[in-house]
Order: structure tokens, then sequence, then C-alpha cells
């Protein structure tokens, strides 16, 4: 986590390091002199101005020079989704903002920019598979035809080529929704077909009012209550306390760009943001792996139309 590796604040306007914070930020990045960070598409103006002004702190000596004269690798894919609350690095919008401002300007210091070809999620020679990886594309640039909705179509949750058999085998599949609120009541429908008590767990918060006031988002993902019951299928997406006897698991897991074997995927009315469909679809490594709630062939064509879509494609053309 770029955060944590860089001792930047979640959600405080107070930005400064100095004494023994700096001091242990410069020991930590002693020797240091490539910095790797994956998922590009996530990192906005804001983001980059902040990386490249701990690093100048981080190597005084070097503190004229982009990134203190440490070499910054950008990884990944601007076709996914978008930062939260910044702009793209592609995207040429100022705000009245000067830490994301300085970032179009820092965005320019990359020279070079490398296209890797092959797909591996999605791998494989047949004709379906060939056929998926085309369709996957020509989504992420807002290019989807007429045939390819037609594909996608033939997996619709209702379509009569999904026959009976089939349905049961993705009764326990991993459902994708675009919206927490739809996340939230398919969880809840899921408990109450336990038909076992319902645990709620209340947060214990240790910050004062501001941890009792904290979001989703600004606790990383932590919430206030968790509803548990006898049976429920649980997904351990952090593991941040291992300080117990006889532990063996990593210090710290994540699913990002998790593979799903099967998944029941809900599009929802329109792409509420730059690269959601392209995103979710593509987490699986074949159609076949994939149900479909019902979607219009206009909710795919509207991809076109979407401004982050037009602002990505000018900075890859």
């Amino acid at each position: 986590m770029i955060h944590l590796a860089l001792s930047i604040p979640i959600g405080s306007a107070n930005l400064d390091i100095d004494g023994e914070r700096l001091k242990q930020l410069q020991k930590r990045l002693n020797g240091v002199n490539y910095f790797v960070i994956d998922e590009k598409s996530m990192v906005g103006h804001r983001m980059l101005a902040l990386v490249d002004m701990r690093l100048c702190q981080a190597f005084p000596e070097h503190k004229n020079q982009p990134f203190g004269n440490r070499s910054v690798i950008l990884v990944g894919d601007f076709g996914q989704l978008p930062p939260v609350l910044d702009e793209p690095m592609y995207s040429q919008t100022f705000r009245h903002d000067l830490l994301s401002n300085d970032g179009i300007t820092t965005y320019k210091q990359f020279q070079e920019a490398y296209k890797l070809d092959i797909v591996q999620c999605q791998s494989g020679d047949s004709e379906e598979q060939r056929n998926f990886r085309d369709i996957l594309l020509q989504l992420r640039d807002g290019e989807s035809t007429v045939a390819d909705w037609k594909v996608l179509a033939a997996r619709f949750i209702d379509s009569p080529t999904i026959l009976s058999p089939e349905q049961d085998h993705f009764s326990d599949a991993i459902c994708i929704f675009p919206w927490k609120i739809d996340v939230n009541e398919f969880n809840v429908n899921k408990l109450k077909t336990l038909n076992c008590p319902i645990a709620r767990i209340n947060a214990i918060h240790t910050g004062g009012n501001e941890a009792r006031k904290a979001d989703y988002d600004t606790a990383k993902g932590l919430e206030a209550q968790l509803f548990l019951a006898r049976g429920a299928r649980v997904m351990l997406r952090a593991n941040l306390w291992t300080e117990f006897d006889n532990y063996a698991g990593p210090a710290i897991t994540t699913i990002e760009g998790l593979t799903l074997q099967k998944a029941v995927i809900d599009l929802g009315k329109k792409e509420y943001a730059a690269g959601i469909s392209f995103v979710a679809i593509s987490q699986a490594c074949a159609l076949r792996n994939i149900l479909f709630r019902p979607f219009s062939l206009d909710r795919l064509q509207r991809i076109k139309t979407c401004k982050r879509l037009q602002e990505r494609m000018a900075e890859e053309g």
C-alpha cells in the first residue's frame, strides 16, 4: 500500500512529515532505487504528486529532481477502475487543489511505456477463448457490438440456454454488484436462508469519536457492525492481526486481482465508474464461468459516451 510505504496519512489534511517520522521513513527507504506501483489506474494526480513529494523528502540530497531521483515504474491498465476522489493520471482536468494539479506535471515526467499484448487470465487457443478475449477488449474501449451482446446474453441467468443443472452449479457462486447497497441486501438475504440465529458483532473503537464516525472507506473496509451466522460464507480480504500463538499464516492478504472460477455478475443500469463492466467480467478466466443478471445492448453501447473513456482513449491514441 502506497500510504503505508511512504507514510502518507489517510483522510487527513496534514501531510507534513518531520522529526522522528521522517527519519524512520528515510531509514526504511535507504538503498531503495526502484519503486513499482501496481494498479496504476487507481493512482490519481494527487496521489502521484504525494509520491513525488515523499520521495523527495526521503532522499533530500535529490529533492530538486523528480521522485528524489528514484526510478518509479507504473504497472497496470488504465482501462480498469479510476481513482476515488481524484483525477486519473491521463486526465487533463485541473482542480482547485494545487497538489492535484502538480500531479499533471509529475505524470509528464514518464517518458517510456511498454505494452504487454498477451492476455494471461483468459488464455487459450480455443475459439471460445479467442472470442471472449475479443469481447473484453472491445468492451474495454466502448466498442461492444450487437454480436458481442448476443454472446453475453446467452449467459443471462434467465436464458433458455442455461438449464437447471447449470443454474444449480452457480448457486454458491460469488455475486458481483455495482452498488454496496445491493451487496448488503444480498448478504442479508443469504444469511436469512440459513434458518439459524444471526449474531450482530459491534466493532470496538479505539480512536475516540472520530473512529466511531468513520465510514467504511475511511476505515479501510472495516465495518462498524458485522453480521454472522453458523454456515455463513466468509471471505478474508485482509488479515491484520497476526500477533497470537502458533500463527503460521501471511501478514497481509488481499483479493485484488482475484480470478473467479464462477461468478454471477450484475452490471447495473449504467457505467457508474469508468471500466467497471470490463473489470467485473475480466475477473473470470472463461465466459462459461459467468452468469449475468440481464442487461440491454444499450447498456453496453452507452459506455462509449463516458467522459473518462474518451480521455483515456485520447491518452492511448
